[in-house]
Order: C-alpha cells, then sequence, then structure tokens
C-alpha cells in the first residue's frame, strides 16, 4: 500500500477495517508500521469502519491519534473523506 500512496503522490490513504472485529497485536504492529511509512512520504493514515474492540486495541496501542505516527479513526469513510 505505501509504495502504491507513494506512486500516486497521495496526501492521505484511507484504509476501511469494516471486516476486521478485532485486531491482534500483529495486525497493530503493522498497522503502526504503515502509518511510520506513510508519515516519511508526507501522507497521513485514515483508519474507517473500526468497530469498537478493534477501535480499543489501537488506542490501547497509540495509533489513534491525530498526531504522527497515529492514525485518524473514524467511523465511515465518507467521514475520512471529508476530513482528508
Amino acid at each position: 500500500m505505501a509504495d502504491r500512496v507513494r506512486q500516486a503522490g497521495a496526501h492521505t490513504a484511507i484504509l476501511s477495517l469494516e471486516m476486521s472485529d478485532d485486531l491482534d497485536s500483529t495486525a497493530l504492529e503493522a498497522i503502526g508500521e504503515l502509518s511510520r511509512t506513510l508519515n516519511a512520504q508526507n501522507c497521513q493514515l485514515m483508519l474507517a469502519r473500526i468497530k469498537d474492540p478493534a477501535r480499543l486495541g489501537l488506542e490501547r496501542s497509540g495509533l489513534n491519534s491525530d498526531g504522527r505516527p497515529g492514525a485518524r479513526l473514524f467511523w465511515s469513510v465518507d467521514d475520512a473523506v471529508s476530513a482528508a
């Protein structure tokens, strides 16, 4: 995903987690790495359609902030697009 973002020159990447009921430590680590990689490319990561268990995991791991290298969380893709 980071390669596609770089090639497109995008300033924002929106990832829908609609099908992810919960996130284990490996998934949280991967999201954190993606967020840091995108941040290095001057691109912000926005996560959308996050269910409560996954949201709690993101909050506990510190990946839910507006500040870098955190990811911004949104209840819907439309909300994320509007904020981008």
